[in-house]
């Protein structure tokens, strides 16, 4: 069971439980455009979007209206810059990893934050295609929400001496793949988006995540 935790001015309780409600409905509507023909369009910037991003953004936005009254920052839509003034403001990935989406890898998912004065307190992140949710707060910790309703500590690797680490890489870092295979005590496993990178990482299939902090996001 998920603990209730009351903050100054905010039930983090409330925002988890409503967070995680959304995430689950978000990513059974995108399922619903899956394994169907959906209309494609491409951004300023040249990567692609779908009917389905743009339903699940809409879904997400009706349901925090709701509940909340804090600004939305949300990557398939307008940046109102009104949030810069806002002490708490919802960070939204509609369908993070929308290439997996089109490739029918099932390696995508919702991902949704809350930021208090641009530092995140809570974080959820689900996968449709996997039926798998993890969660985050600020002082609670980080968890994996099962299917009997309960949940599991998600942690990093205990094996700190003696076992083969598994990695994965972000592009950017593959030419580096060759050291780290000299180096020894390494597996290295190639998977696409970074939203399936994490999701290894949180479930214990790999130990480390190499991914530069530079890199830009549209959010």
């Amino acid at each position: 069971m998920i603990p209730r935790t009351i903050t100054k001015k905010i039930d983090i309780n409330k925002l988890l439980l409503n967070t995680i409600d959304m995430t689950l409905g978000a990513g059974e509507l995108i399922l619903s455009f899956y394994k169907t023909s959906y209309k494609r369009y491409f951004k300023k910037d040249g990567s692609v979007v779908t009917e389905a991003d743009f339903a699940s953004n809409r879904y997400i936005k009706e349901r925090i209206k709701r509940f909340s009254k804090f600004p939305i920052l949300t990557e398939e839509g307008r940046d109102n810059k009104k949030r810069l003034k806002s002490k708490y403001v919802w960070i939204v990935d509609p369908l993070d990893g929308t290439r997996e989406f089109i490739k029918r890898t099932g390696n995508f998912g919702v991902s949704i934050a809350l930021c208090k004065n641009r530092k995140p307190i809570l974080g959820v992140i689900y996968f449709p295609t996997k039926k798998e949710l993890v969660y985050a707060v600020e002082g609670m910790g980080a968890f994996s929400l099962l299917k009997n309703g309960e949940r599991e500590a998600v942690h990093v690797s205990r094996e700190l001496k003696g076992s083969v680490k598994k990695i994965v890489f972000a592009p950017v870092f593959s030419k580096f793949e060759d050291f780290f295979l000299k180096v020894g005590g390494v597996e290295i496993l190639r998977k696409s988006g970074f939203v399936s990178k994490a999701r290894l990482l949180s479930n214990g299939s790999v130990d480390i995540f190499i991914h530069p902090i530079h890199k830009k996001y549209p959010i």
